[in-house]
């Protein structure tokens, strides 16, 4: 890794040359015939042009989609510094003796936590007795059902309570979708039983309950690829341990409760905090941060039919699951009133959540993180910009900042005992950092869970948070990443990511992955757009619906902030982003192609306005349904598909796509690329990139990212001039 030095430097040299990517006779692309489809939709006449891609299980469609892959992959391979990219990547992973993730601890200091070798693709599960306990092997995804001749992964655990069981989700090639096993410790082997139809890993996971004996869990019925009502319909079921996984137990859903009148497209979880927790919370959860609630004793949940008693509405802006009931008092994080939220408690007996105690008000300058209720205090933690953390301990109603070992970009606050506090701290330029903390002394006692690793390549980067000011006189946080030597010359490789959905917050992370890119002499920027949470429930709300032209606006101001102050220019600008941010992308890249020398786009929504029709779901809560006569004409505006134009110069693009996607359909992908072969009037290439073994990111081996991340930057530094990255034309097929 110390080449990473002297190629910085060659950089710097070769940057301030004008290194324009020559033209490129690229073969022709896969064509498919368009079937035309014209709509009248919200009073706008909408052209889709290829909406037979929509239909993947056709012969020649999915012959179209296999060629495109290829086509892509074909020319991807020919970048040389590929290759390498992939393994420097991996290199700087495997720089550690091992690494660590998913960590849960329990009764008597247990751990149970995911690991993987640097020689090794997969995670396996492993247990040890204490901090300081050895390493104890459990179970190896790779002896999950071996004559399917899939290739699982491990991608969720939780054990129970006193650690005498441990659920294992599985599943294979991106599908996310998962099957769930169950370890006994007594003999460390699975349990006969494989419950089916989870998806653990993304919808809240399994509760176990007090007394261990079974778990709750979302279960899928409806199940199965191109199914347009597999996310309806689902149910919170309970599992008994030594059940059949076939004979269902619904505990709370439409169907087992239609005196709550519930909403079929949400989805139907139970929460329980603790083993001493009296009442199961139920949430209606769906891609908004305010749910319907309800509570029941959990000894209830035993009952044929579970009579679940209304807690709080999504009007009443309780954030997602941030309430903690104890006797008669409950906790949460509240919008209601508070942009920035705030802490507030309310009797069980009576509850007002409108009117609520507060207890640690809204601050106007940073908005409220996570909170945790120890013994003797609470503790929270908030964010400026969505950058810049902060630890707070509300002690006799006194709230007092509690200094941090270092300056972090993020907090997160774990206690799996309600007596250990551990705080992890992290940053663009900060490894991951857990501490122990102890507030009798206010005393930070640093426990890693993975080795200490040093990465000197990285210590003359500099990250900057600053504010970008748009037309409307709004302050856009944008992060800056570079080395501490880079010249503002206009020539420099930038890549920059929004996303911008879902009130999401792009937290600082040390990622040696994207840290690669500054390595190699460029600027990685993080523009944090509206419709993300960086500051608060206002800056949600003015990137959704009807309001989302804000979110593209936002990222066109910064990056023609970046080219202002010379970090580079339109010919040396890569925009990435991926799901949700596919909207951002595509529209700032159908706005204006000028700014932008390539566009990268991973399973990226490009086309709303079909997506509420075709794929179910609730993400018509965030982007507007297209049936309803005011939100629709939001869709409209957002969808970048519908908003290509013919005899227009568009920049390189790189869509990439996974046929197992559970969330975003690969058609989203496929007819906007389509679209763009078509019209495009430039030279640049429009490749779609369709994997048949992945899916929407997740639930994939480790060598997989690499590839895809070594795709995305030598394809971003191909097209903005890299010396290093250029097409070996004579090879191409």
């Amino acid at each position: 890794m110390k080449i990473y030095i002297k190629i910085f430097i060659i950089c710097i040299w070769l940057f301030s040359c004008d290194s324009k990517t020559n033209k490129i006779n690229l073969p022709p692309y896969p064509t498919i015939n368009k079937k035309l489809v014209t709509e009248n939709i919200c009073d706008t006449t909408v052209n889709d042009y290829y909406r037979n891609l929509e239909n993947a299980e056709d012969s020649l469609v999915n012959n179209w989609y296999k060629q495109q892959g290829d086509y892509a992959s074909n020319i991807l391979s020919k970048i040389s510094g590929k290759d390498g990219l992939a393994k420097s990547m991996q290199d700087l992973s495997n720089r550690k003796s091992y690494r660590v993730r998913r960590t849960n601890i329990v009764a008597d200091d247990q751990y149970f936590f995911l690991k993987k070798m640097p020689n090794e693709k997969k995670f396996k599960l492993f247990y040890k007795s204490g901090y300081d306990g050895k390493d104890e092997f459990l179970y190896d995804p790779n002896t999950f059902k071996p004559e399917t001749k899939h290739d699982y992964v491990i991608n969720y655990i939780r054990p129970s309570w006193n650690g005498q069981y441990v659920v294992v989700a599985l599943t294979y090639e991106g599908r996310e979708v998962a099957e769930m096993i169950i370890i006994d410790m007594k003999t460390k082997k699975p349990l006969a039983e494989i419950i089916g139809s989870s998806w653990a890993a993304s919808f809240y996971g399994v509760d176990w309950l007090p007394d261990n004996s079974g778990f709750t869990y979302l279960h899928f019925p409806n199940l199965s690829k191109n199914n347009k009502r597999a996310k309806t319909n689902t149910q919170a079921v309970l599992y008994k341990i030594g059940q059949n996984p076939k004979n269902i137990t619904p505990i709370f859903s439409p169907q087992n409760n239609p005196e709550l009148n519930l909403d079929i497209t949400s989805y139907p979880i139970v929460e329980i905090d603790n083993p001493n927790q009296k009442y199961a919370i139920g949430y209606m959860v769906n891609v908004s941060n305010y749910f319907d609630a309800y509570y029941t004793e959990i000894e209830n949940l035993d009952k044929k039919k579970v009579n679940w008693k209304p807690l709080f509405t999504k009007k009443d802006k309780v954030y997602k699951t941030a309430c903690e009931i104890k006797n008669d008092t409950i906790t949460f994080k509240s919008a209601y009133g508070a942009s920035n939220y705030q802490i507030a408690q309310t009797r069980l007996s009576s509850p007002d959540f409108k009117s609520p105690t507060i207890i640690v008000p809204e601050n106007l300058d940073e908005i409220i993180g996570e909170f945790k209720e120890m013994p003797n205090s609470l503790f929270f933690t908030t964010t400026k910009n969505g950058v810049q953390a902060k630890f707070y301990q509300l002690d006799k109603n006194e709230i007092k900042e509690i200094k941090l070992p270092k300056e972090s970009g993020s907090i997160s606050l774990r206690s799996y005992n309600n007596i250990d506090l551990f705080v992890t701290i992290r940053g663009w330029l900060n490894k991951s950092e857990r501490y122990l903390y102890s507030s009798n002394d206010n005393k930070f006692t640093y426990l890693p869970l993975s080795p200490i690793i040093n990465y000197p390549e990285f210590k003359d980067f500099i990250a900057k948070e600053i504010e970008v000011i748009n037309q409307d006189g709004v302050n856009i946080p944008l992060s800056i990443i570079h080395h501490k030597d880079t010249e503002l010359n206009g020539k420099n490789p930038v890549f920059i990511y929004g996303y911008g959905a879902y009130g999401d917050i792009e937290k600082p992370a040390f990622s040696p992955i994207f840290l690669t890119w500054v390595a190699n002499g460029g600027v990685l920027c993080i523009a944090h757009v509206r419709g993300g949470g960086e500051k608060g429930e206002a800056w949600h709300l003015g990137g959704m619906k009807l309001n989302k032209p804000n979110s593209w606006g936002d990222l066109i101001t910064c990056t023609e902030y970046l080219v202002e102050k010379k970090y580079s220019s339109p010919e040396h600008i890569a925009l990435w982003s991926s799901s949700a941010g596919g909207i951002m992308a595509g529209r700032a890249v159908t706005d204006r192609p000028d700014l932008f020398k390539a566009v990268i786009i991973d399973a990226g929504v490009l086309n709303p306005i079909r997506r509420e029709q075709s794929y179910g779901g609730s993400n018509h809560k965030e982007y507007g349904s297209m049936k309803d006569s005011i939100e629709c004409k939001g869709v409209i505006a957002m969808d970048a598909y519908f908003h290509i134009k013919e005899n227009v110069m568009y920049p390189a693009i790189l869509l990439n796509a996974g046929m197992n996607d559970p969330r975003v359909a690969p058609w989203q992908s496929g007819k906007f690329g389509a679209r763009l072969q078509e019209v495009n009037k430039s030279d640049n290439p429009i490749l779609f990139h369709v994997d048949y073994d992945s899916g929407h990111g997740n639930g994939t081996t480790v060598g997989k990212v690499y590839d895809q991340w070594a795709n995305i930057f030598s394809f971003a530094f191909w097209q903005t001039g890299h010396p290093d990255y250029q097409l070996d034309k004579s090879s191409l097929k």
